[in-house]
């Protein structure tokens, strides 16, 4: 899933898209135990997708439903 439509879910509150993908890099960056699993879940953290063991950690960590946000 595209980084920038994951941002949108969690924070879709946001002004705008690119306000999300900030919000949602400054969580992670303060998040020292996220990062670090989220890193150990893709070989390439330059991509411009989560994969779904990630997509997953981040909403669990925003206490999302991954059911009701997908569909």
């Amino acid at each position: 899933m595209y980084k920038q439509d994951v941002a949108n879910i969690i924070f879709g509150h946001a002004a705008s898209a690119s306000a999300s993908m900030q919000a949602l890099r400054r969580e992670i960056k303060r998040c020292r135990e996220l990062r670090q699993k989220l890193k150990s879940l893709s070989s390439n953290d330059r991509v411009h997708y989560y994969n779904a063991q990630q997509v997953q950690l981040l909403f669990e960590h925003f206490g999302i439903n991954t059911e009701d946000a997908l569909f």
